[in-house]
This record gives C-alpha cells, sequence and structure tokens, in this order.
C-alpha cells in the first residue's frame, strides 16, 4: 500500500467509502445494508471504536455487479484461499490509495435460512445512518443488534468479541422484535445464547440446532485446527491433495492472509511457508486433543 498517495485517515476512509457505496448503490439499483462498523456504534449495540473496513450486505445476485463497478474505480479483489475450509461469505476489495478495505457479502455467518431471504428480512426493517454527507441504509437497531451477536458468538473466544458481547448484554433491546428477525433469518440456533440472555425467566426457546459449519466455525480456536479435521475424516484421495496444499500452500492462498505476499521474492515466500508449517506443528498435538474431545 502506498501510504504517502492516502489523503485522509482511516476513520474518514470508511465514512467515504460508505457514502461511495450508497452512491454507487442509488446509481446502479442496488439494494445494500451497511452492516456492523460506525452504523453500529451509532445505534449504540457496538462499543466506540476505529473500523478498519465497510461491510456491504446485497443480495445474491448483486454481489458481482457491485464488485465490478468498484473494480472499474481501482478497488480490486483479495486473493481467496480456493481450499479455504469455509465457505466464502464476501469478497473483499483494497484499493492502493485507501486505507480501509471493503467487504461485499452475499451471505453473513449465522444467518442459516436462504441468503436472499435473510437480506430481505433486514431490508424490511432498514432504516439509514448519515456518512460523509451521505445517506447511507443500515439495519435496523434490533437486527444490528442480532448481527453484532452473531459475530461476537461466531468466535467467542477472542478479547474484542468479547467485550462487544458484553456490551450488547448491557444495552436494552427487544427480545421479541429479535426473535422475530432471528426466525425469519434462520439464527435462533445460532444466536440461541444471546436469545436465551434477553428471555425472560422461565421463557421456553423453542429448539434450534445450528449448522454443523456454525459449530466448526466455533471450535476452530487454533490454526489449523479444522483443516487437522477435515484431513483426519476425509478419504484417502482428499487427504493426500489436503496435506500437500497445507504443507506447501500456493501464493494465492497465502496473499488471502497478507496482500503484500504478492510482491515478496520467492525466498520470502519460502519463510512464509516454513513459518505456516512451523505454526501447524506447533499446535498439532493440542488440535488432535480438542478435535478428539469436541467433534
Amino acid at each position: 500500500m502506498n501510504n504517502n498517495a492516502q489523503a485522509f485517515n482511516l476513520t474518514e476512509a470508511v465514512a467515504l467509502a460508505a457514502a461511495q457505496v450508497a452512491y454507487l448503490g442509488k446509481a446502479y439499483g442496488i439494494d445494500f445494508l451497511i452492516i456492523k462498523g460506525p452504523g453500529a456504534t451509532h445505534q449504540g449495540v457496538r462499543p466506540t471504536r476505529e473500523s478498519a473496513d465497510v461491510d456491504v450486505m446485497v443480495r445474491e445476485r448483486d454481489t458481482e455487479l457491485l464488485v465490478q463497478v468498484f473494480k472499474g474505480l481501482g478497488w480490486i479483489p483479495r486473493p481467496h484461499d480456493k481450499d479455504d475450509v469455509f465457505p466464502s461469505h464476501s469478497t473483499t476489495l483494497y484499493h492502493p490509495q485507501w486505507p480501509c478495505d471493503i467487504d461485499v457479502h452475499h451471505h453473513f455467518p449465522g444467518f442459516e435460512t436462504g441468503t436472499d431471504i435473510a437480506f430481505d428480512a433486514l431490508w424490511e426493517r432498514r432504516t439509514t445512518y448519515l456518512s460523509a454527507g451521505h445517506m447511507v441504509n443500515i439495519p435496523d437497531r434490533n437486527s444490528a443488534a442480532l448481527i453484532q451477536a452473531l459475530h461476537s458468538l461466531r468466535a467467542s473466544w477472542l478479547p474484542v468479541n468479547q467485550m462487544d458481547y458484553n456490551h450488547l448484554k448491557s444495552i436494552s433491546v427487544s427480545f421479541e422484535e429479535i426473535h422475530a428477525i432471528a426466525a425469519r433469518t434462520g439464527s435462533l440456533g445460532t444466536a440461541r445464547p444471546y436469545l436465551k440472555f434477553l428471555s425472560q425467566s422461565g421463557t421456553d426457546l423453542e429448539e434450534a440446532e445450528p449448522s454443523q459449519e456454525w459449530k466448526n466455525r466455533q471450535n476452530t480456536r487454533l490454526p489449523g485446527m479444522y483443516r487437522l479435521h477435515e484431513i483426519r475424516h476425509s478419504n484417502w484421495k482428499t487427504k493426500f491433495r489436503m496435506i500437500a496444499r497445507a504443507l506447501y500452500p500456493s501464493d494465492e492462498q497465502l496473499a488471502s492472509k497478507d496482500i503484500s505476499v504478492v510482491s515478496k521474492t520467492f525466498i520470502q515466500k519460502s519463510n512464509l511457508r516454513a513459518k505456516r508449517i512451523g505454526n501447524f506443528l506447533r499446535y498439532l498435538p493440542t488440535n488432535l486433543r480438542r478435535d478428539r474431545v469436541e467433534r
């Protein structure tokens, strides 16, 4: 990234990028919602802190159009690890002269109904927020609280997510409204801990089982944990391919974690691969134990 070319700081960039989404959404007829970030902070469902990116949610059919529009303005999709153990839920864009990213979501982890069904449920309840002089669409406060809860519960061991979740539990929201949104978005199972917290004592919540993918996301606390599980429980043909990929990741795999890899030398990339193998071996005994217990 060429820092000398940046004319604004991160906070300004996030506000301007959200405004740009609003402008382009209107110009191209794309319904969009800015989720999480400053809008959620404005609504009081997230603590005040700087955001590093803009999260945009659109209908699945509009994802590629919005990505192409931004590519026309110089934004570049970050490399995606095609062998990632979890399905892709967004396309991340970066720009050499912008200090923030834009994540274009066609799905949000935790919403386990159809992608457009979840979007429509949020869209019907949308409100607006002023960002860099433009009104941008955001979910209503109860929807935003549910989104923030799912984001926190997905990786609840992270300190920042624990802080966000504790903040959520300290604010007043409507259990009935959030329960209704969760029912429409297929998140009764994934958001169950938050719904249980919000419900009145003695209230019976219907049984709803989250997907195996959600459980896997929640259990993947250490580097290589879920990949190890997949290797152990795959057939031999797939097992050898996955081991080869894990031991010698492609440039694209490396760049999906660090875009600077694109310009690194062969020796530098080899060092990164060696470090990755070292991390895998370092956590291997712990991951094996947890895989036996949690799976």
